[in-house]
């Protein structure tokens, strides 16, 4: 592919050595500072399921081996894991204290608090070169996507880096690209059936989303058939004077997991397993929890607000006010990522959101101060846990 070349042309031009090695879909970059050696170990993974956390943490070891034996007393060796699929290379990062991704598709170059250290500006200038394709892309092409190009230019196998075993195979045929198989001293790794990825609805759900979704079923079907649905529902749910004069602030909480009908759940879970599960990948599982219950909780603060204005002594349940907190933390993510974020654009989430409101101000019976105070309460949280530095995703 056009960038992933231009990236091999960077690594030349900052002064890199590079390393022969026999593996198709790889390169191998070094810089050598008295005693201690930097590697840049770039890795071809568009479909994210190339390869495996045990496949990658063995080579790893192995090209950490080989310079390690060339008498270097401190081997730093970063992963650069060129992408199209980023919540599979996500998976290996989390598992690596040195990896860091090139989005193929959004054009960004993604690092990890705590794990690449700059400290010869090579992965600043890195972020640089990488935005800088992208805008000339999106100018040229209108924003399409970027499809694969069969350019494999460093595809020819070299001479081996140390006779360790290693053997990468990664077979290409017209831009698409199969998984490979890696033969190694530390065993054989198949990548096959077993670790595609599943397909199917659920396969694309955060786990956090998951649990989330579970729960409010659960809660919803025992309540539904307990028989004891509207003493339950008169405990749980947002009625303002029980919070004010009695204190029972639990409400503001239990109100979120209950559900008026099945048709009230899905259409909340529906909302949730789409919006929420692209913020759980963006923010990471813990600001995600963090953003949904807040935001929940403020929701049931403007909705109990409200009602005592208006003097009004209505109950309100569902987890809608947490769910638009989602979308406005999301509206604050594609802002801060100037109108783009995965396939939702500036103009996808103002209408979304338009018309979510719409449909709640033209209906009977629906919360409306707890949408609003929801959105609103996603996006400013987003706002004070989401940092995007340099083109940098911080992970919990």
């Amino acid at each position: 592919m056009e960038l992933y070349n231009k990236i091999l042309e960077y690594f030349l031009t900052k002064g890199c050595q590079r390393l022969q090695v026999n593996a198709s879909g790889m390169d191998v970059f070094y810089q050598t500072n008295l005693e201690q050696c930097t590697v840049y170990w770039l890795i071809e993974i568009y479909n994210g399921t190339e390869i495996l956390n045990d496949q990658y943490q063995n080579i790893k070891r192995q090209i950490e081996t080989a310079f390690f034996s060339k008498g270097y007393q401190k081997v730093l060796v970063y992963a650069i894991l060129c992408t199209k699929n980023t919540e599979e290379a996500l998976k290996i990062c989390r598992m690596s204290e040195s990896a860091c991704i090139v989005d193929m598709l959004q054009y960004r170059l993604m690092l990890f608090e705590g794990q690449a250290r700059d400290e010869n500006g090579v992965f600043r200038g890195l972020e640089q070169l990488i935005s800088e394709y992208g805008r000339l892309y999106f100018a040229t092409h209108g924003g399409q996507d970027y499809s694969s190009q069969n350019t494999d230019s460093q595809g020819n196998n070299e001479n081996s880096w140390g006779g360790y075993g290693s053997d990468y195979e990664n077979q290409r045929s017209q831009g698409t690209h199969q998984q490979g198989s890696y033969q190694q001293g530390y065993g054989d790794y198949q990548s096959g059936k077993a670790y595609q990825r599943k397909n199917g609805f659920f396969s694309g759900v955060g786990i956090v989303t998951l649990v989330l979704i579970a729960l409010n079923a659960v809660v919803f079907f025992y309540t539904d058939l307990s028989g004891n649905y509207n003493k339950i529902i008169s405990e749980g749910c947002i009625f303002w004077p029980l919070i004010k004069f009695n204190n029972e602030y639990y409400r503001l909480l239990t109100y979120q997991f209950l559900h008026a009908n099945i048709s009230h759940l899905v259409n909340n879970m529906l909302i949730l397993a789409i919006m929420g599960s692209t913020l759980e990948r963006h923010v990471g599982k813990f600001k995600y929890l963090l953003i949904y219950f807040l935001s929940g909780i403020v929701a049931g603060i403007a909705s109990m607000s409200y009602n005592m204005w208006k003097g009004l002594f209505s109950n309100s349940i569902g987890a809608s006010g947490a769910v638009f907190g989602v979308i406005g933390a999301i509206a604050l993510i594609v802002v801060v990522n100037k109108g783009r974020l995965e396939t939702i654009g500036t103009r996808q989430i103002i209408i979304f959101i338009a018309l979510s409101l719409y449909g709640g101000f033209t209906s009977q019976g629906v919360d409306n101060a707890a949408h609003v105070g929801g959105l609103l309460a996603g996006f400013f949280i987003a706002m004070l846990v989401y940092r995007k530095k340099r083109g940098r995703i911080r992970e919990d």
